[in-house]
């Protein structure tokens, strides 16, 4: 078992897949730190290479950042796996999330209205489909409609499923947000 000193989480999902790409094993370490969850992002030459998060805390943050980088280099169904000549182009963004708060707007305009001004994390949830956006989300989509379209759509849901009164919304922010 791995003992890290001083080590960032960008530096552990970096050490994970480097080291899972090297021997196809999961790097053992002795977490250190308190349940959380987060999202490992990939970018090769800025663009997106993968992307694998866990939304809701359940294991050691540390060991959660191992899990999800592994998945995010291995197993994101939009990419082929990373590969070892790829590693040294490879740049990534660790997303710790806060708990997730359930949300609940009084209208379709108060929704638009909170999320235009907060700019959250959110999911969606509606007959068992689910889906996330993260904060970073609103660089790319920045107005609240088409954001909520998007997440819908990511969902598997209509496009206006956000509308409905049966759809529940939980929002959520970043602890720490840094690329590598």
């Amino acid at each position: 078992m791995l003992v890290l000193v001083f080590m960032n989480n960008e530096e552990l999902a970096f050490r994970a897949i480097s080291h899972y790409l090297k021997t196809e094993q999961v790097l053992e370490i002795k977490p250190k730190k308190p349940v959380g969850a987060c999202f490992v992002t990939l970018y090769i030459n800025g663009r997106l290479r993968g992307c694998i998060g866990t939304p809701e805390a359940f294991e050691p943050l540390e060991k959660n950042i191992i899990r999800n980088a592994i998945e995010a280099a291995t197993a994101d169904w939009r990419f082929n796996p990373v590969t070892q000549d790829e590693l040294p182009r490879l740049t990534l963004e660790v997303s710790v999330l806060t708990p997730l708060k359930p949300y609940h707007p009084k209208s379709t305009a108060s929704l638009l209205s909170f999320l235009s001004k907060d700019k959250p994390g959110l999911v969606i949830e509606q007959s068992g489909k689910r889906a996330l956006f993260l904060p970073q989300v609103w660089k790319e989509l920045p107005e609240p409609k088409e954001f909520v379209t998007q997440l819908c759509l990511k969902a598997g849901l209509s496009p206006t499923a956000w509308q409905d009164k049966n759809t529940e919304f939980f929002i959520f922010t970043l602890k720490t947000v840094s690329r590598q």
